[in-house]
């Protein structure tokens, strides 16, 4: 028996309705399972030695099957479909087998069977079909599609075929075999803070983004929808998988319609009520922690970018202790701004000598490993932050260079200043690289201990003629000709 597939303008239109025809990896996948496959198997070979080199891609299920009458009324009818009222089932529009002719290929063999009955249908270049009886039993259903291919050619199109089915199945609930390799991904994102969400038919996953178009995908059983950069709220990325959303016929848009609504009311609550409850319940728990770490950070800008968006940071969050200081303890921002006020919050790269000498007057903050802790107090302050280090520095723990390279320069100074009738009780060799860049030019310093904080913005160059005992003298050692000395 031979048929030819009629309305041909209609199937054309709907055959090339994909921006990549190898979109209908997706619409095999959906189908198999509907089908009630437990795993899928996809594989490409390449056939070189025949008269005309083939590739054949063949896609394995162990679904249901099918009957003759699924076929003739299912398989090779376009639009036909009997999942409309059945939430259970992906496709609805009854076109997902046709759109293997995308790739123009040179015959299509499908073998199923179901209820002890087996079948052949093969599909021509031109899309007609003859349907054949098998003798031998077919579990689920096997189809492969042949298309002459040019060694060169195949190989371009495997990591193509890979990536397609990556990108439409990534998260399926079966596994997808490619060439032996299961090609799905776990349904996560890259947040260091996130939250999952269940409910009969939907999971969720949601997580902060610092970037400035986060990540939006919109998956059914699995199988992606939509993906896009295009999130709703510019501080969160999600993935919702659900059975209840649904593309458009032309597979290019989800259908906006009340399961759609829904979802997004569940992804609002989700982004504007528990995931900044869950950012600022893991700030506290780092904050509580005896070091930072990056994720400390990493969060904090979470939280700037989140109120940069325009959002409030709640009155209930003002006594939670967010703040890390050098001292080990945890701090509110009611308490940052209270100190704040007093002039004595400080932000300190990190919890060391400097910032010791510091801690009993003041509130020295620890700042992470970057910028955004600082960014975040100054949001939150609007006002800008004193940087310790920006502000003084304790000439004790400045690299000193090696006593054996400075020694001979030590006694030429003492001798010239003795000469001169000036007196200094120390002198240090030091570089001032870690100052600031004006001292970095400055040939040294002169101050009253180097075991106590100098004031950086209250230096001066060095006045020898008021050098009197009891004082240090800091050479910089990094600056040109001292450090040639030195050497």
């Amino acid at each position: 028996m031979k048929t030819t597939i009629n309305i041909r303008t209609i199937l054309d239109d709907v055959i090339h309705q994909f921006s990549d025809p190898l979109a209908f990896f997706r619409e095999l996948v959906q189908n198999s399972i509907d089908a009630g496959s437990g795993e899928i198997e996809i594989e490409l070979s390449h056939d070189g030695d025949a008269k005309a080199p083939t590739t054949q891609i063949s896609f394995r299920d162990w679904g249901e099957g099918m009957t003759r009458e699924i076929i003739e009324t299912k398989l090779v009818r376009l639009f036909s479909s009997g999942k409309d009222d059945d939430l259970t089932k992906i496709g609805r529009f009854g076109i997902g087998f046709v759109s293997v002719f995308a790739i123009d290929p040179e015959a299509v063999v499908v073998d199923t069977g179901r209820d002890g009955q087996y079948w052949r249908v093969l599909f021509a270049k031109d899309r007609s079909y003859e349907l054949f009886a098998l003798d031998e039993p077919v579990e689920g259903t096997l189809i492969r599609i042949f298309k002459p291919m040019e060694r060169a050619a195949f190989e371009e199109l495997k990591p193509r075929a890979q990536s397609a089915i990556v990108t439409w199945c990534k998260h399926a609930a079966v596994p997808i075999g490619f060439n032996g390799e299961d090609v799905r991904q776990d349904f996560d994102l890259p947040s260091r803070c996130k939250l999952t969400f269940e409910e009969q038919g939907t999971r969720v996953v949601m997580g902060f983004a610092s970037a400035q178009n986060p990540f939006a995908g919109y998956y059914n059983r699995g199988l992606t929808l939509n993906e896009s950069a295009r999130s709703p709220w510019p501080w969160i990325a999600f993935k919702i998988d659900s059975r209840y959303l649904e593309h458009t016929l032309t597979r290019d848009q989800i259908i906006e319609d009340r399961h759609f609504e829904k979802a997004l009311g569940l992804l609002r609550r989700l982004a504007l009520e528990a995931m900044p409850e869950r950012l600022i319940d893991a700030l506290e728990g780092l904050a509580a922690r005896a070091e930072l770490d990056a994720d400390y950070e990493i969060l904090c800008g979470y939280l700037v970018h989140y109120l940069v968006h325009g959002q409030r940071f709640l009155r209930a969050w003002r006594r939670r202790k967010l703040f890390k200081a050098a001292n080990g303890q945890a701090h509110s921002l009611v308490e940052v701004q209270r100190a704040h006020k007093r002039g004595l919050l400080y932000l300190t790269g990190e919890a060391g000598a400097l910032a010791a000498a510091f801690t009993d007057e003041h509130m020295v903050l620890l700042d992470g490993q970057g910028t955004s802790c600082r960014a975040l107090l100054e949001k939150l302050l609007e006002q800008p932050v004193q940087v310790l280090e920006e502000r003084y520095c304790l000439p004790s723990t400045l690299p000193a260079a090696p006593a054996q390279k400075t020694a001979a320069l030590e006694r030429a100074i003492r001798v010239v200043l003795s000469r001169a009738n000036m007196a200094i009780d120390t002198i240090l060799f030091v570089n001032f690289d870690p100052l600031s860049a004006q001292l970095q030019r400055w040939p040294g310093l002169v101050i009253a201990t180097s075991h106590k904080p100098v004031r950086i913005d209250g230096c001066t160059r060095p006045d020898l003629s008021q050098l009197k005992a009891g004082q240090t003298l800091l050479v910089n050692t990094s600056t040109q000709g001292i450090d040639r000395l030195c050497a």
